[in-house]
C-alpha cells in the first residue's frame, strides 16, 4: 500500500502532531501503570499521584481516540483507496505498543544502536521512512468500542 503523510509544516498541524504523539505514548503508559500499581515499588505517594495522573491520561487518550472514531474515511495518497480514521488510530496505536514492548525487552544500547542505524541510513539517503509501504488492514467494525 502506501503511507498517509500529514504536512506538519503549519503550526496547527505541528501542534496536532505533538498532540497525537503524546496521546499514543500515554495510551501505552496506562497498562504499564496498572501493572506497576501491583508492585511493592509503587509507594503510597507515587501511587496517589500516579492514580490521579492515570485518571487524567485515560480521559486524555479517550478524547484523542474519539477524534479518530468520527473522522470518517481518509484517502490513502496515490492509491485511490480510503481507510477509516478509526483504523488509522488502531494501526498506529498498535505500532506504538509494539515499539515500546520491543524497547522494553532490549538493552539500552540496542535502542541507541537502532536510532543510530536509522539516522545513518536516512543521512546516506538509503532510508526514507515516507517511502516504506505500510499495510493498512482495517479492523473488524464489531470490535470498535464506542
Amino acid at each position: 500500500m502506501s503511507n498517509i503523510i500529514i504536512d506538519y509544516s503549519k503550526r496547527d498541524n505541528y501542534n496536532s502532531k505533538l498532540y497525537n504523539q503524546l496521546a499514543f505514548l500515554l495510551n501505552c503508559a496506562i497498562p504499564i501503570m496498572d501493572e506497576l500499581k501491583e508492585t511493592d515499588k509503587y509507594k503510597n505517594e507515587i501511587k496517589l499521584h500516579g492514580n490521579q495522573f492515570l485518571k487524567h491520561i485515560e480521559k486524555f487518550t479517550a478524547d484523542h481516540q474519539k477524534l479518530f472514531m468520527f473522522g470518517g474515511q481518509v484517502e490513502i495518497p496515490g492509491t485511490g483507496k480510503t481507510i477509516n480514521a478509526q483504523d488509522i488510530f488502531n494501526i498506529t496505536d498498535t505500532a506504538y505498543e509494539k515499539l515500546l514492548a520491543w524497547a522494553g525487552k532490549r538493552h539500552p544500547n540496542h535502542i541507541v544502536s537502532l536510532l543510530t542505524t536509522i539516522e545513518r541510513l536516512e543521512a546516506s539517503g538509503k532510508l526514507d521512512l515516507n517511502q516504506v509501504d505500510n499495510d493498512y488492514v482495517p479492523v473488524d467494525s464489531d470490535l470498535i468500542s464506542a
